[in-house]
């Protein structure tokens, strides 16, 4: 299962761009898939934060990717998460060399 962010939603839809936790979707779909990999939307947060951190820790099975390369099954995926902004303002932005670089390492050769 390839995931590609932007999970949270306001639960009453009474207000756009809010911010929230989904790393309960994250495991759920771990649950029912062989394996799990993607990367966060601007509006995700694990455990409160715009950063993966050790949320997955238990996970053998999820593979979260802001700026990294996986091998999984013999399928290589790459990823970042967030959007291009200003850092530090609003959650997952990257400036423009963050970016850059990570770009240049979810595509490297082996």
């Amino acid at each position: 299962m390839l995931l590609a962010g932007d999970f949270y939603t306001n639960p009453d839809l009474a207000r756009r761009g809010t911010t929230g936790d989904v790393e309960d979707m994250w495991s759920s779909f771990a649950e029912r898939f062989r394996w799990v990999a993607g990367g966060a939307g601007n509006h995700d947060l694990f455990a409160g934060k715009d950063s993966f951190g050790n949320v997955f820790r238990n996970h053998a099975n999820v593979y979260p990717l802001d700026g990294d390369l996986v091998e999984i099954d013999d399928l290589r995926v790459g990823g970042i998460s967030g959007i291009f902004g200003t850092p530090n303002r609003k959650p997952w932005r990257h400036d423009e060399a963050a970016f850059e670089e990570m770009f240049r390492l979810t595509v490297s050769e082996k």
